[in-house]
């Protein structure tokens, strides 16, 4: 009796699996580990990197993400949010660093790593 029980389960998820109607081959990986300094003035500031942009007929899992915090469609990216995430062709993913320099002028060091793979959707 149980193992018919586990044998629809799975017939049932097979089923629905396949009928999402998307199949995907993985085009690439996207690695991009980024580390420069900037001297940055007294008083609050905002770093951001440029955009990555998932490309037309496209999509990107985000596997993993390393750095201050991120921006999704200009949206805040919780830091508990970092696990694998998935985003459509046209979504923006953007590094952004803010922070205080209490006095003078000072070096700051930018610091980020993303790990994405990427998908061909046509």
């Amino acid at each position: 009796m149980v193992s018919r029980i586990l044998i629809s389960i799975a017939l049932l998820c097979s089923s629905v699996a396949m009928s999402q109607g998307l199949e995907l081959e993985l085009n690439r990986v996207i690695t991009n580990d980024t580390t420069y300094t900037l001297t940055v003035p007294s008083g609050t500031y905002n770093l951001y990197s440029a955009e990555y942009t998932v490309p037309e007929g496209k999509i990107w899992k985000v596997e993993y993400l390393s750095g201050y915090s991120f921006l999704v469609n200009g949206t805040y990216l919780d830091n508990s949010n970092k696990n694998p995430f998935w985003l459509n062709s046209g979504d923006r993913i953007q590094y952004k660093k803010n922070g205080q320099v209490p006095y003078v002028s000072q070096d700051i060091t930018v610091e980020y790593f993303m790990s994405i793979l990427e998908f061909n959707t046509d």
